[in-house]
C-alpha cells in the first residue's frame, strides 16, 4: 500500500482490515514464532467497531522457497531479486536480505507470460537492478557485477521477447562501471525505436539530506558528488536510449527545509539548462514509509 496513506493518519481502517509487510512465502499463521508480529488496532467503520491488523513478518525465504508464477503476471512483470543493500534510512525494503533469482528461474516465469498470456515484453522487477549478483561483503563500494547482469539479460532475451526494461535502478549504479549500460543496451537492443525506461529515486537534490538519509545510494561516490552523479547518469542513460523517470521525496522525514527544496529545484534546472536535449521525467511523491502505518490509528 502506497500513496499518501501515512499522511491521512486514522483513515486507513476505513478501507483495510489487514496490512501486511514482509516476505510471506513461509508464513504459518497458526504457529507462534518470534519473527511474526501482529498489532491489532480498533477503529470504527460505518458505525461499527472493527479490529484491524498490521502484520509484520521478518522472514528470509530461500530462493527455492519462492515459487515460480503459474499464471501470467501484470504487464509481464517478473521479479529477479529481493532486498537492496543500499541502506537508505527511509526505505523498508533495505531491511530485507539480498537474494538473487538464477537467470533460468527468471526465464521460466517469462515463458509463462508468453505461453499463457501472449505477453512479449518483460518488465524486470527489483529495487535496484544494478545490485543484482553483487556480493555485499566484497563489494564495499557497491560496484555492479557486470558479468552477472549481462548473463541475466542474455537469458531474458533468449526467451524470445520483443522488449524488456528494469523497473528500478540507482543513478550511481548505472555509471559505476562505464561498460555496464553500453553492454546491457546491446543485449536488450535499446535504440531510437526501442527506448528503455527505468525508475530512479533522485529523492532530493539536497546534499545535506542525501548524506543524512541515503549516502549509500551514491556508492561508490560521495554525497558531495551527488549533483554530478545525477547529471552524468542522465547523460549516460540517454546516450544509450534509456529514459530515467525520477521520483522525489517531498518532506523527507519532516526534515526538509525550504533551502533543501530549492537545492532540488536548482539541480533539476541546471540539468535542463546544461543538457537541453536530455530526456527524463520528474515525479514528486510524499514521504510514504509503510512502517508508519504500524504506528498509526
Amino acid at each position: 500500500m502506497g500513496g499518501i496513506a501515512p499522511e491521512i493518519d486514522g483513515h486507513t481502517g476505513r478501507f483495510f482490515n489487514y496490512l501486511m509487510n514482509g516476505d510471506f512465502e513461509n508464513m504459518d499463521p497458526f504457529r507462534k514464532r518470534s519473527d511474526f508480529k501482529v498489532n491489532i488496532k480498533e477503529f470504527e467503520r460505518n458505525g461499527r467497531k472493527h479490529h484491524g491488523r498490521f502484520v509484520n513478518f521478518w522472514d528470509r525465504p530461500d530462493i527455492d522457497d519462492i515459487p515460480n508464477i503459474v499464471e501470467p503476471s501484470l504487464h509481464g512483470m517478473v521479479e529477479v531479486m529481493r532486498g537492496c543493500g543500499r541502506g537508505c534510512k527511509f526505505c523498508d525494503v533495505t531491511l530485507r536480505a539480498l537474494r538473487y533469482y538464477p537467470p533460468e528461474k527468471v526465464k521460466k516465469e517469462i515463458e509463462v507470460n508468453i505461453k499463457k498470456g501472449g505477453i512479449r515484453t518483460a518488465w524486470i522487477h527489483s529495487d535496484d537492478i544494478f545490485v543484482y549478483g553483487m556480493n555485499p561483503r566484497t563489494s564495499k563500494g557497491m560496484e555492479p557485477n557486470r558479468e552477472a547482469l549481462e548473463e541475466l539479460f542474455t537469458e531474458i532475451m533468449s526467451a524470445g521477447i520483443k522488449h524488456t526494461n528494469p523497473t528500478h535502478g540507482t543513478l550511481a549504479g548505472a555509471i559505476a562501471d562505464e561498460k555496464l549500460i553500453p553492454n546491457i543496451s546491446k543485449i536488450i537492443k535499446s535504440g531510437p525505436g526501442n527506448l528503455t525506461g527505468i525508475q530512479c529515486g533522485l529523492e532530493t537534490g539536497s546534499l545535506r539530506l542525501i548524506e543524512k538519509y541515503a549516502d549509500r545510494k551514491l556508492a561508490p561516490y560521495k554525497p558531495e558528488e551527488w549533483h554530478w552523479v545525477i547529471k552524468e547518469a542522465v547523460k549516460t542513460f540517454n546516450e544509450y536510449y534509456w529514459i530515467p523517470a525520477f521520483t522525489l521525496i517531498m518532506g523527507l522525514d519532516n526534515d526538509e527545509t525550504p533551502e533543501d527544496s530549492w537545492e532540488t529545484i536548482r539541480v533539476i534546472n541546471e540539468l535542463e539548462r546544461e543538457q537541453p536535449d536530455s530526456m527524463f521525467t520528474v515525479t514528486p511523491l510524499t514521504f510514504v514509509p509503510i512502517g508508519l502505518l504500524e504506528k498509526s490509528d
